[in-house]
C-alpha cells in the first residue's frame, strides 16, 4: 500500500552551494539517476509535486507493448522515489510524486561590530549558513543576503525572507524554517561588561531612547516601524529615532532588538540597572512670584 509519506522518512541530502532547484527536485534527481527509460521530471503546477514523464512523442496508449513497458517503468520509478521518501501516484503519462519536507532550523545571531548591523545565519543541522546585513535606505531598509565569504546573493525586505533565501541557496528544505534569534551579549559570553559601566558615554539621544522604551515596555516590548531616512518610528507616536541610535544600546546589552526588523524592542535587566544608576535629573523649578516680591 502506498501510504502518505512522513517528513521524518524523507532522505536528508547534504547541502549544495549555489543550488538552482528546490529540495523535492533534488530528491527526485537522486532517486532517478540512471533510472531505466530515461525519465524526464520537473516541478508541476503545484510546487509540492514532482511530475515524472516518459520521453516519447504522441499519446501513451498507442500499442499494447508501449502500455506494458510504461507499466513496468512506472513500477520501477515508484520504487526508487519511495526509497527517498516520496508518495507516488499514477500520472497521465508517468507518475506524480510528493512528500512533506522536514523543518530546517536556523540560528540567527549578531556578527561583527554592532554598527555593522550584520547577523550570522547557521542552519544547525547542516552546519552551513550565511550573513544578513541591514542596509537602511532613504525610504525603508533592505537586507543584503550574503554567502559566508561575503558574496551578495540578493536583497530582501524582511529578515526571515533572507533566512529562507539562504536555505534555497544551500538546497535545503525551505517550506518551514523555524528561527531562533540570539541577542547581542547572549552568545557564549557577554559581548561587553554588564551593569552601569556598560555604556558610560551614551549620547543624549540614546539616553532618551532608553528611557522611552523603559517607560513603555511592560514585558511585551515596544514596536518600531521603519521610517524614511534610516529612521524608526515608535508605533502610535510621532517619536522617531535614527537607526544608529540603537547601536550603542544593543552593543552594551541594554536593549534587545530581536531580529532588528519586525520584532519588538525590549529593555534588558542591564538597561534598567543603568537607568537606576543614572537617574533623570529633576527639572529645574521656575521661581514663583510672592506677595513680598510684588
Amino acid at each position: 500500500m502506498n501510504k502518505p509519506a512522513e517528513a521524518e522518512n524523507v532522505r536528508r541530502l547534504p547541502p549544495q552551494a549555489n543550488n538552482r532547484h528546490n529540495y523535492r527536485y533534488r530528491l527526485a534527481a537522486t532517486a532517478l539517476k540512471d533510472a531505466p527509460g530515461r525519465p524526464m521530471w520537473s516541478t508541476g503546477s503545484d510546487p509540492k509535486n514532482i511530475v515524472v514523464l516518459h520521453p516519447h512523442p504522441g499519446p501513451c496508449g498507442r500499442s499494447a507493448q508501449r502500455i506494458r513497458e510504461h507499466a513496468e517503468l512506472n513500477t520501477e520509478w515508484t520504487r526508487r522515489l519511495q526509497t527517498v521518501g516520496f508518495t507516488v501516484r499514477p500520472g497521465r503519462c508517468g507518475v506524480v510524486a510528493t512528500c512533506p519536507l522536514p523543518p530546517t532550523r536556523a540560528l540567527v545571531e549578531p556578527h561583527g561590530l554592532a554598527q555593522d548591523f550584520t547577523r550570522k545565519v547557521t542552519f544547525t543541522e547542516y552546519s552551513v549558513g550565511g550573513l544578513l546585513r541591514l542596509n537602511p535606505t532613504y525610504a525603508s531598509a533592505d537586507y543584503a543576503v550574503l554567502t559566508p565569504e561575503g558574496t551578495l546573493l540578493r536583497t530582501v525586505k524582511q529578515l526571515d525572507h533572507g533566512v529562507q533565501a539562504l536555505a534555497v541557496y544551500w538546497g535545503l528544505p525551505d517550506e518551514e524554517v523555524p528561527v531562533t534569534y540570539v541577542a547581542r551579549g547572549q552568545q557564549g559570553q557577554p559581548a561587553v561588561p554588564q551593569g552601569p559601566a556598560a555604556a558610560p558615554d551614551l549620547r543624549p539621544a540614546a539616553v532618551t531612547l532608553l528611557r522611552t522604551i523603559a517607560g513603555l515596555d511592560t514585558g511585551a516590548g515596544v514596536v518600531f516601524h521603519a521610517a524614511p531616512a534610516g529612521r524608526w518610528r515608535l508605533q502610535g507616536s510621532t517619536y522617531a529615532v535614527n537607526d544608529r541610535t540603537f547601536h550603542p544600546l544593543e552593543s552594551a546589552g541594554l536593549l534587545d532588538v530581536g531580529d532588528g526588523d519586525t520584532d519588538p524592542v525590549r529593555i534588558t535587566e542591564a538597561g534598567r540597572a543603568w537607568l537606576d544608576e543614572h537617574p533623570e535629573p529633576a527639572a529645574r523649578r521656575r521661581p514663583t512670584a510672592t506677595a513680598a516680591g510684588n
